[in-house]
């Protein structure tokens, strides 16, 4: 399913809270989530915004969703680009990923973005079956960054992914480090939800076999092609502990950033999810005390 609305955001969030509620109460789930991380999850913790905390993530997409429509108004006519910068510099495995320094990314990706309107965020990718650490052959997480970019020409945009790829190594070979696709700001709307969402998949990457000629025998082998194929599905519960264990005490905030127009609707955005999350839970304290 794919996340490109706040119903459908809600919606996945809302079921992969439910399925580590659910874990929790399993013997495997009491070993593997410590009292301190189900309480950075809780609903009453959302005004602390924890990346790891259902609530805090879907009242912060609604929020940017409603400050990302006014750039759009804005710009009805312009072409915005969505922009991924992934590459292997960046890439560790699980068992260092919680101690990764996200400073370090988001410095270098403002430096890359050097000029730019946009809005930015860090995303942790988990990688069960591929590590590019040579000799490693656990799970790793690809640290990366996603950016609505707007306000510059296709040759701008263009001239920053070759930059990225010319210097960059790629996570995955074949795959280039960095690329941008063109859309309309309609579009660039719904990608603010693929952008705030929480670690929901696990990659698997395969090498690619297919037939090769020996050009002096004639011999047809079968073997890797040096090309790469990416799959993913669902995290299962313990994949999915094993990212909130990665994110840890991170906040949303921690994992934002931006420049030029972009500053204000994270701003404002951020500003609207905490005011929101306030009044709801002033609500919610006054019923209690109508009740008891």
């Amino acid at each position: 399913m794919r996340i490109l609305s706040l119903a459908v955001f809600r919606k996945v969030h809302r079921k992969f809270e439910t399925m580590l509620r659910d874990f929790s109460t399993t013997a495997r789930g009491r070993k593997a989530l410590d009292a301190e991380m189900l309480q950075r999850m809780e609903r009453r913790k959302a005004i602390s915004l924890f990346a790891i905390n259902v609530r805090s993530r879907i009242q912060l997409a609604s929020a940017a969703d409603r400050e990302f429509d006014k750039v759009v108004s804005r710009r009805p006519d312009d072409a915005f680009y969505f922009v991924t910068l992934a590459p292997k510099q960046f890439a560790v495995p699980i068992a260092i990923a919680p101690t990764f320094e996200q400073k370090t990314l988001k410095a270098w990706a403002k430096d890359q973005l050097r000029g730019f309107n946009y809005v930015g965020m860090i995303e942790a990718a988990y990688y069960s079956n591929y590590n590019p650490v040579p000799g490693r052959r656990s799970a790793m997480v690809s640290w990366h960054v996603h950016a609505i970019v707007w306000g510059c020409s296709d040759r701008r945009i263009g001239t920053l992914a070759d930059r990225v790829n010319a210097v960059c190594e790629p996570l995955i070979p074949g795959r280039p480090p960095a690329h941008a696709r063109r859309m309309t700001g309609h579009t660039a709307a719904k990608r603010i939800f693929y952008m705030l969402k929480i670690a929901l998949e696990n990659y698997r990457v395969y090498p690619r076999k297919g037939e090769t000629s020996d050009p002096d025998t004639g011999e047809i082998t079968v073997g890797a092609t040096g090309e790469w194929i990416q799959k993913k599905e669902r995290l299962r519960p313990g994949e999915a502990v094993k990212m909130a264990t990665v994110m840890g005490k991170r906040s949303l905030p921690m994992l934002m950033f931006s420049a030029g127009e972009g500053t204000a609707v994270w701003r404002k955005a951020l500003a609207l999810t905490r005011a929101r999350i306030k009044r709801a839970d002033e609500r919610f304290r006054r019923r209690m005390e109508r009740l008891y």
